[in-house]
């Protein structure tokens, strides 16, 4: 299934046409029946696709892992409400975020710190752990959020976030 947005500058969310980093919750219902998951890709032409967004299991436990590298801001924050909704949906609250060769911008700060809140307020509290940050990123990072570890790689950062649950 693709979301396919109006303007590729500004996401909106297809059902209620709010920027899309801040929907309702619910304005995407991963757990629908009628959706159809399956593997696609992420353009750059507005248009998503689900597959950057998964449920993994690492150590008998539920992670969401989100693949956001050499991804631009605005698709970035596209996969935050899909993120959401799936953790919200499913009750998990572990979540991989991979980074690499990506860039940030006040939007994503913006973005991460509303969909912060509104997992915490559904499920208490949450953890997460990032790849592919390093040097000043990484500071600037655990200066936007703490509790989060920055891992060196994927395996490093889940094995983080079973010890935490």
């Amino acid at each position: 299934m693709c979301i396919e947005f109006r303007n590729s500058e500004n996401f909106e969310s297809p059902k209620v046409g709010i920027p899309f980093y801040s929907p309702p919750l619910g304005a995407l219902h991963l757990s629908d029946p009628s959706l159809d998951l399956g593997t696609k890709a992420i353009t750059r032409k507005g248009v998503v696709m689900l597959d950057r967004v998964k449920v993994i299991t690492h150590k008998g436990k539920k992670v969401i892992f989100v693949d956001n590298s050499n991804l631009k801001p605005a698709e970035i924050i596209a996969n935050f409400p899909i993120f959401l909704d799936l953790a919200i949906s499913q009750k998990i609250n572990l979540v991989c975020m991979d980074v690499t060769n990506t860039m940030t911008d006040d939007a994503i700060k913006q973005a991460g710190a509303e969909n912060h809140a509104k997992m915490d307020a559904a499920l208490g509290k949450h953890y997460s752990a990032i790849v592919g940050i390093r040097g000043i990123q990484k500071i600037l990072a655990n200066a936007m959020q703490k509790g989060q570890c920055f891992a060196a790689t994927k395996e490093e950062a889940l094995d983080w976030l079973v010890a935490q649950s």
